[in-house]
């Protein structure tokens, strides 16, 4: 009788084995659509748009491209929290964390779709591009579109693209990692402000004109 429950039995571990390891490749392909999806963002987070003028910088990003200390440690900790966004989902699904309503995975994806939409706006209204915190030698301010509302609107883009994003991946865990980029990106942008203050033109004026740095009317 014993000899028969053991066996009845020894097949259990197995079989957990495969059904965890089969929840872990369901998050991780969602996670590496996702990824697929918003393989530029993270650049996004760090550029103040991409056009021609963009040529006396090349594709330099991350933080051995910087040259500022501080924007050394600020990419540094933003490119591990980004990584995260993505990592974190999978192992969410694995171990059954977060249970998110389709509705607010629904949502999610939404708020991806508006932080495109207006990292798109600030593409078309922006023709300065660096991916580091640098001027060019003819760039002026931008004050229209997008920038008449924030001052730094590819930055709110972003953010609200990466917020749905751990929603869209039914992660609640992964909040923890936006919440991350965005500390990483307001010490990013007092820096940047502090730089382009000191070195661009009509910058302080702006600035006087233009009070809302990512969310209007908040901050």
């Amino acid at each position: 009788m014993g000899g028969r429950v053991e066996r009845r039995h020894a097949h259990l571990p197995q079989e957990r084995s495969q059904r965890l390891d089969a929840l872990l490749q369901r998050g991780l392909a969602r996670a590496q659509v996702a990824a697929e999806r918003d393989r530029h963002a993270h650049r996004w987070l760090f550029l103040p748009a991409r056009r021609q003028h963009a040529a006396h910088a090349g594709d330099a990003a991350g933080p051995a491209a910087e040259q500022r200390p501080t924007q050394k440690v600020v990419q540094t900790i933003a490119s591990l929290a980004f990584i995260s966004l993505f990592v974190i989902p999978g192992l969410d699904h694995r171990f059954g964390w977060s249970a998110v309503p389709p509705a607010v995975v629904a949502s999610g994806n939404a708020l991806v779709a508006v932080g495109l939409w207006v990292v798109f706006m600030t593409f078309r209204e922006n023709s300065y591009t660096s991916a580091l915190i640098e001027t060019a030698a003819d760039q002026t301010v931008v004050t229209t579109g997008p920038y008449r509302v924030v001052r730094h609107p590819m930055y709110s883009g972003a953010l609200v693209m990466m917020a749905g994003t751990a929603l869209a991946l039914a992660s609640y865990w992964a909040l923890a990692s936006v919440g991350v980029l965005l500390a990483a990106l307001v010490a990013r942008l007092v820096d940047e402000e502090r730089f382009l203050s000191a070195t661009l033109p009509g910058y302080r004026a702006y600035v006087a004109r233009t009070r809302a740095r990512l969310v209007p009317f908040v901050w």
